[in-house]
């Protein structure tokens, strides 16, 4: 049956959408374009090219204590996340979990609990799905790991983040989660997103779990995004 379907509907690779000659979740094309996150890091929020702690991370440290995110956000994994979050693609969550299980590896064994960055409910009905209980539930399978799916909730049905500086991000989602106490008190959570950028949702979303009771937040996203300028300083 598998051999019938792969003959009338040829998988493609999420990345480019051509037809895969193997069973890879990517093309290799696409796969050797994807881009590690550098070495140098901040320990806390991944952010690029730092050693330690970033300035953000010191001034005001997230609700999570770390973040776990392998590559940078751009190329044909942009394309394949796009498609995944706003193309009507749910079928790509496998694929994009399967290149992460490396690096989701040790934070899947630290968690006692996996919880996506959720989505308000409106945006659930329209989109058709949540993409990042999807991965969450992807990830979560390669470590017989539960998924709480709605151990958070977003209880406010906030803009999109595109297009805002850090402070109008952290200000577009206070307040927008709620922690459900008796799903994740004493926990350890693994918090699960497609892209991190600032580190905004994630925060407000970890925040709402500690306050709910869980022992420790850490996040796993997919990609790292180029943290937006100030929006006085764009061209």
């Amino acid at each position: 049956m598998r051999a019938l379907l792969d003959l009338l509907f040829p998988p493609r690779c999420p990345g480019c959408r051509e037809i895969l000659e193997g069973r890879g979740p990517f093309c290799r094309r696409c796969l050797e374009s994807f881009a590690d996150l550098c070495a140098r890091r901040c320990a806390r929020c991944c952010e690029p090219e730092i050693d330690g702690l970033c300035a953000n991370c010191q001034d005001a440290p997230p609700s999570f204590e770390s973040a776990s995110v392998p590559f940078l956000y751009g190329g044909a994994l942009a394309e394949a996340v796009h498609r995944f979050k706003y193309e009507d693609c749910p079928h790509y969550a496998p694929a994009l979990a399967a290149v992460a299980r490396e690096a989701a590896r040790a934070p899947l064994a630290w968690c006692t609990l996996v919880a996506p960055v959720s989505l308000h409910p409106a945006r659930v009905r329209s989109r058709g799905y949540d993409q990042a209980l999807l991965l969450a539930r992807a990830l979560a399978r390669f470590a017989g790991k539960s998924v709480a799916a709605r151990a958070i909730e977003r209880v406010r049905d906030t803009p999109p983040q595109v297009g805002r500086d850090r402070a109008g991000r952290e200000a577009n989602v206070r307040g927008a989660f709620r922690g459900v106490p008796g799903k994740v008190r004493g926990e350890r959570v693994l918090l699960v997103d497609d892209v991190l950028t600032t580190g905004a949702t994630a925060d407000a979303a970890a925040r709402a779990l500690k306050e709910a009771g869980a022992a420790a937040v850490r996040l796993f996203a997919l990609a790292r995004a180029g943290r937006p300028q100030a929006v006085g300083s764009r061209r």
